[in-house]
């Protein structure tokens, strides 16, 4: 089920899982900023291990804040991952990327591969306490070591990688499986 942050909605009280894709935080971080009580019911459901995919835009929202260039103004954000973000005017990274697992997670086992790009004009702040950042090793097009990380914290899983979910059909599956994982054992908890 869709929801949107911006329209003044909670998470649906039914959800067993969500999935942020990318966007544009920086042009609306005043408005998502301003909205503490998602801010921090998507911090709770990261810290009870609902499954959270986040790539690019939808990462940077649930890191701990967002640097604006210009101004310096940090926004609020939902904090599940211990990072910041520093928005530049100047790219930082663009490519096709291909991630091997090295763990297992929501979105495949450990040696699944998936291909996708990477795209963003921001960066990280801090290397990110009490997450794992070891999540998978990158490889770019022509086979080259990238430095892009993932990284993981309970079972949120975020990184600036953009997922072709058709590369590997097993990822969709897996991340699937792992909200109806949680589903049920949140079932099974309240009966």
């Amino acid at each position: 089920r869709l929801f949107s942050p911006l329209a003044g909605e909670t998470l649906p009280c039914d959800a067993s899982g969500l999935y942020l894709g990318g966007g544009y935080p920086e042009v609306f971080a005043d408005r998502l900023s301003c909205r503490a009580e998602l801010l921090e019911e998507i911090r709770c459901k990261s810290r009870e291990g609902m499954p959270i995919y986040a790539e690019c835009g939808g990462f940077m929202f649930l890191c701990k804040g967002l640097c604006a260039v210009g101004s310096g103004r940090e926004y609020p954000m939902a904090g599940c991952f211990d990072m910041h973000v520093q928005m530049s005017e100047r790219l930082k990274s663009l490519g096709y990327r291909e991630i091997t697992l090295a763990r297992d997670t929501i979105i495949g086992r450990k040696g699944d591969v998936l291909r996708g790009h990477e795209f963003h004009y921001s960066s990280l702040k801090d290397s990110g306490t009490g997450c794992a950042s070891d999540v998978y090793t990158v490889t770019g097009r022509a086979g080259q070591a990238i430095s892009l990380k993932g990284y993981q914290v309970h079972n949120t899983l975020g990184s600036y990688f953009h997922i072709h979910f058709g590369s590997n059909e097993k990822c969709a599956e897996h991340f699937v499986e792992a909200c109806r994982q949680f589903r049920d054992h949140r079932c099974h908890r309240k009966n």
